[in-house]
């Protein structure tokens, strides 16, 4: 249910990038009326915007706040998948490169990419949504999880034979991979 709420984002919504560029981003674009109403918006929209469509399908959800890549204000989203609390990064996967990297996975996932801003947490709340297990990620449950030393054979396969590629391996070892490209 939460790959069908954040696929619906991505297909509806649309980052408000001409706004955030240009230092004018409007009022909704920070609601979730911004995606749900208007079809633009920024993460705080994204974020509130499947905050609300999981209370309504019943998951368990709450809306992160801190920063994208250390230092980048962000939003984006926890939910509960089989007893377990993973992130959800809708703003972020809704895009043509790298779709989906950001859904469904870990505390150690999303380490050093996604950043909670530990002013807002509750001590003794932070465990309560501890995300401690890659088995939901999105590339494994769709079988395009690969080993670091297997993921560059396995892109390169994939992009001669259809010109389009997909797959996930450990987080530092994509960031390797993007650093060395």
């Amino acid at each position: 249910m939460a790959l069908l709420l954040h696929d619906y984002l991505a297909y509806t919504g649309k980052y408000d990038y001409d706004n955030y560029i240009n230092g004018t981003i409007p009022a909704d674009s920070y609601r979730s009326a911004g995606i749900l109403v208007n079809g633009v918006g920024v993460c705080a929209s994204y974020a509130g915007s499947f905050k609300i469509l999981a209370d309504e399908a019943g998951l368990e959800s709450i809306v992160v706040t801190g920063y994208l890549d250390g230092n980048l204000p962000h939003a984006w989203n926890r939910v509960k998948i089989d007893g377990k609390w993973l992130s959800v990064d809708s703003t972020n996967n809704d895009n043509e490169v790298i779709q989906n990297a950001l859904l469904n996975i870990s505390d150690t996932g999303a380490n050093g990419v996604l950043v909670e801003d530990e002013r807002f947490i509750l001590d003794e709340k932070r465990n309560d949504y501890k995300g401690d297990t890659d088995d939901n990620e999105y590339y494994r449950i769709n079988g395009k999880y690969f080993p670091a030393d297997a993921i560059v054979d396995k892109l390169v396969e994939e992009l001669n034979a259809d010109g389009d590629a997909s797959a996930g391996t450990a987080s530092n070892a994509v960031q390797q991979f993007i650093d060395e490209f």
